[in-house]
């Protein structure tokens, strides 16, 4: 089969997205299958579109021009979706004034479309039954060597002691600034300030922890992709304690409540622990392959993989 993955939307945001959207491409290349990977486009013909992400972002006529195409496509919601809300936006769309998406005239229509909903979150599979709406399936991140991609410096050249990129909500930025507070140097790439993945990777590279943490009260889901994607590249992340482990991810990381975030990173810098675990992590993602979850997947949404 031919699968083309679509990423529909800003393209500074499909920088954010490539290391999920690479390891679904790479698994099902592993299966035989042919892939390609497009910015806002989609095939018509045979091609079997998975569009991965950013449909949440445009306006509704972009959306119902997707809709109104007469080409197949199935969907992998990249957002959490919670009472007819994406992200739990309601919640603090005050604080990032950001567009809330118009689930029921634009996202939901899009979902009922799809020829299949493969979801990467549990909560979402559990979800859409409510609209009426029928996933063909979990998609679990897992392993896959060629997304090992970070040379690792040599320990005493890491000048750096902790970063983190993302959307800097002000839970982030609290928990960021008592670390600081602790005199820990650290680096940041908030994603209203979009950043090259070659340049995220070299600041994961020369920093000792990578943090992982949630987006603020009402958001507490742990980005299972980060998690994944450093223990695959012997990278040590800290992650932000939560009571949601959607996906079992949270094996493959370090946590401390976000009350002890600060004096965790002194204790494993001055320690050095750090470092075996982020082995201990790299060897524990290994049993996980991708292409597993793939083929099991594929098997059940189109019969055989």
């Amino acid at each position: 089969m031919k699968f083309n993955i679509a990423y529909m939307g800003d393209i500074n945001f499909l920088n954010f997205q490539r290391d999920w959207l690479l390891l679904i491409a790479y698994g099902l290349q592993d299966l035989g299958h042919a892939v390609v990977i497009s910015h806002n486009e989609l095939d018509s013909g045979k091609t079997i579109n998975i569009i991965c992400h950013g449909v949440h972002n445009l306006a509704k006529d972009k959306v119902h021009h997707i809709i109104n195409s007469n080409v197949n496509y199935g969907v992998i919601p990249g957002e959490l979706i919670i009472s007819r809300t994406i992200n739990n936006r309601s919640q603090f769309d005050g604080e990032s004034a950001r567009v809330s998406t118009d689930f029921d005239n634009s996202y939901f229509p899009y979902l009922r479309s799809a020829d299949f909903i493969w979801c990467v979150m549990e909560h979402n599979i559990k979800e859409l039954p409510k609209y009426e709406l029928k996933p063909s399936g979990f998609l679990r991140f897992g392993f896959h060597p060629r997304l090992q991609e970070i040379k690792l410096l040599p320990d005493e050249y890491k000048d750096n002691d902790v970063y983190f990129f993302g959307l800097l909500t002000e839970d982030r930025r609290n928990i960021l600034r008592t670390i600081q507070e602790k005199g820990l140097k650290i680096l940041l790439h908030d994603y209203d300030n979009p950043t090259l993945s070659f340049v995220r990777n070299s600041y994961i590279n020369r920093s000792k922890i990578i943090l992982n943490l949630a987006q603020n009260t009402g958001f507490r889901h742990m980005s299972g992709i980060r998690i994944v994607y450093l223990a695959t590249n012997h990278c040590y992340g800290l992650c932000e304690y939560v009571d949601i482990d959607d996906g079992g991810y949270l094996k493959f990381s370090d946590m401390a409540h976000s009350s002890k975030i600060a004096e965790k990173c002194l204790e494993v810098i001055e320690t050095k622990t750090y470092l075996g675990l982020a082995e201990e992590k790299h060897e524990l993602i290994r049993e996980f392959p991708m292409r597993n979850y793939l083929e099991e997947l594929l098997d059940k949404t189109f019969g055989s993989g």
